[in-house]
């Protein structure tokens, strides 16, 4: 790999400062303008201008980006923030990470998956088709609110009474 003159990836820029070990580019056209180190950087592609580091098909790595074992096959990457990432795979069609995200080990294999608040995953499997993770959302405690809304709609009067007053009978309805 010739920093200044040989080729990788497809349409990848990096603009960054990356850094990449075991890399793979297998796509075709790389622009790199950043700084690279790269350790058994695996070259497949056609046409490469590297002073970076880069892969995927069409790859923007704008920000800091540290990648171990990165591989990204899917059609459009954007690294726009600070992101960390182990065998991290995007599989995906568009892939945006816009936010601050620690992934381990984690597929995203959806056609969109848009990142856009502080995420933390281990063990993460997107397989659906658009995914939105906006904000913080605790599940149990919605599934809690309503199991115990519908418990009380099946009680019977005295049961609801008691619910309300703490302390009655049907007889005082």
């Amino acid at each position: 790999m010739v920093p200044t003159g040989s080729t990788t990836g497809a349409k990848g820029f990096v603009i960054g400062s990356t850094t990449g070990a075991n890399d793979l580019d297998t796509g075709f056209t790389t622009l790199e303008t950043g700084s690279t180190t790269g350790a058994n950087d695996f070259v497949i592609g056609f046409t490469t201008l590297e002073t970076g580091s880069t892969t995927g098909s069409v790859t923007f790595d704008t920000g800091s980006v540290t990648r171990v074992n990165d591989f990204d096959t899917g059609s459009v990457t954007f690294d726009t923030g600070s992101v960390t990432r182990v065998n991290d795979f995007d599989t995906g069609s568009v892939t945006f990470d816009t936010g601050s995200v620690t992934r381990v080990n984690d597929f995203d294999t959806g056609s969109v998956t848009f990142d856009t608040g502080s995420v933390t995953r281990v063990n993460d499997f997107d397989t659906g088709s658009v995914t939105f993770d906006t904000g913080s959302v605790t599940e149990s405690i919605r599934r809690e609110a309503l199991s115990r809304t519908s418990s009380l709609r099946r009680a019977g009067p005295s049961e609801v009474l008691c619910e309300s007053r703490a302390c009655g009978t049907a007889t005082e309805m």
